[in-house]
């Protein structure tokens, strides 16, 4: 089971986040703008993606940069909610902690 947690929840993560970008279909912009901003706003769900599947291959490089990538937010949404930080950075967190305790506790 801690073998697919982490990459279940991963998975999960980028999904929420990427929910986030349907509000770029919203508005009086024409539509090619409207793609564009849809793309734009997938871009942190793209990055994950690729954390990911480092993670899947590599765990510590992986782990290591999804907490990474909570870090970078919490410095980049300074003084936002504490619920921003703990719906995004937490998540964040959480997988790259997972992939390490599944790394030393699974060792093959």
């Amino acid at each position: 089971m801690l073998y697919w947690a982490p990459r279940i929840l991963g998975i999960l993560f980028i999904a929420f986040l990427s929910l986030f970008a349907m509000d770029s279909f919203f508005g009086d912009s024409p539509w090619y703008a409207k793609i564009i901003g849809f793309f734009i706003h997938l871009l942190p769900s793209f990055v994950l993606i690729v954390f990911l599947v480092m993670a899947w291959k590599k765990y510590l490089l992986g782990s290591l940069m999804f907490i990474a990538g909570g870090i970078f937010y919490i410095f980049l949404a300074w003084g936002e909610s504490i619920w921003a930080f703990v719906f995004i950075s937490g998540p964040a967190f959480l997988v790259g902690g997972l992939f390490i305790l599944d790394k030393y506790l699974n060792k093959k």
